[in-house]
């Protein structure tokens, strides 16, 4: 297959979550091995491969040759099972993992809306942000815990003066008294 051949797009809306994270992390030189670039006839170790993408992908690696993404040459018959030999990119492989790296993660997409103005762009962001928070509750090590208040106080203060929440053992990360304040309607 010639590089202009390549429908990347349309190999790229094959690709299942796992496929699309390993081959971005691939494109975006996340993995070990690939000296060349990432490019044609580059390639891995299988072994090393599912330890840079994670402990269960040697079943993702396959799919991905099934796709026409790799080519594997097996050290032993089993490797095969295992996701072990000598993984290489095909054209469309490379072709797939440059896409990917060169796309931007939701984060930053948001971020350059957020700079053009639009409200949507600004609700993204704001998911964004509440999704990547810090937790809100801390864990109670036992009845004469202290807390350092996270609130408008800064103090450390016993275990009672935090509100409790939905789940058991946890209270929120601010006091009664500064969590009053900030959701106090003027």
């Amino acid at each position: 297959m010639s590089k202009q051949q390549i429908d990347t797009a349309a190999i790229i809306a094959n690709l299942t979550t796992k496929g699309r994270e390993a081959m971005t992390a691939i494109g975006r030189r996340k993995v070990s091995f690939f000296d060349g670039g990432i490019v044609e006839g580059e390639g891995s170790w299988g072994e090393v491969l599912t330890g840079d993408l994670g402990h269960k992908s040697s079943g993702v690696l396959v799919r991905l040759k099934a796709l026409g993404l790799f080519d594997h040459i097996p050290a032993e018959e089993q490797d095969m099972q295992n996701g072990g030999g000598w993984w290489t990119l095909t054209a469309a492989g490379a072709a797939v993992a440059n896409a990917l790296a060169a796309e931007q993660s939701p984060a930053t997409k948001a971020k350059a809306d957020v700079a053009k103005g639009t409200k949507a762009a600004e609700k993204a962001v704001a998911a964004v942000k509440a999704a990547t928070r810090a937790p809100r509750t801390w864990t109670v090590t036992g009845p004469d815990a202290t807390h350092k208040c996270e609130g408008a106080c800064g103090q450390t203060l016993p275990l009672k003066r935090f509100p409790t929440t939905k789940v058991t053992g946890q209270r929120g990360v601010e006091c009664r008294s500064c969590r009053d304040s900030r959701l106090a309607i003027n």
